[in-house]
């Protein structure tokens, strides 16, 4: 799955579907920007995907998470990865990040209660700014 390593564990940001969504993205990329926030965070994916008895088993390509059912996992040699690490591991490599990276630096190193209040009042103004406030996103911990 591609995930939006912009989020730093715990938060878990999912961009809901939405029949405006991908005119809006076309039509900010032909003039040069790029949605920041799009798709889910990794906390959000295991959170959302644990409920249905899945867990991370590594990356993939680098940057895409893995997932495995807990029956296929024994196979496997087990799959409970740490998504810290993981996301960690895609922060040093400085490649796909859609934030400043001191931005998410800040939110990775700060209290859990800040980087929430920051990452919310960040995102509810860029949306506001890009006129898709309309689309709803979750944020929680």
């Amino acid at each position: 799955m591609e995930i939006n390593w912009s989020m730093p564990p715990p938060l878990r940001f999912m961009r809901q579907c939405h029949a405006d969504w991908n005119q809006k993205k076309l039509s900010w990329n032909s003039v040069g920007f790029q949605f920041t926030t799009h798709g889910c965070s990794l906390s959000a994916a295991l959170a959302e995907f644990a409920q249905f008895g899945y867990s991370l088993f590594r990356l993939s390509g680098g940057f895409n998470a893995l997932f495995v059912h807990r029956d296929v996992a024994p196979f496997l040699g087990g799959a409970e990865v740490d998504e810290i690490f993981c996301f960690n591991r895609v922060w040093q490599d400085n490649v796909l990040r859609y934030l400043h990276w001191r931005l998410t630096d800040d939110w990775r190193r700060g209290s859990v209660e800040d980087a929430l209040r920051h990452a919310w009042g960040n995102f509810t103004c860029y949306d506001w700014i890009f006129n898709i406030s309309h689309i709803p996103f979750t944020l929680a911990v």
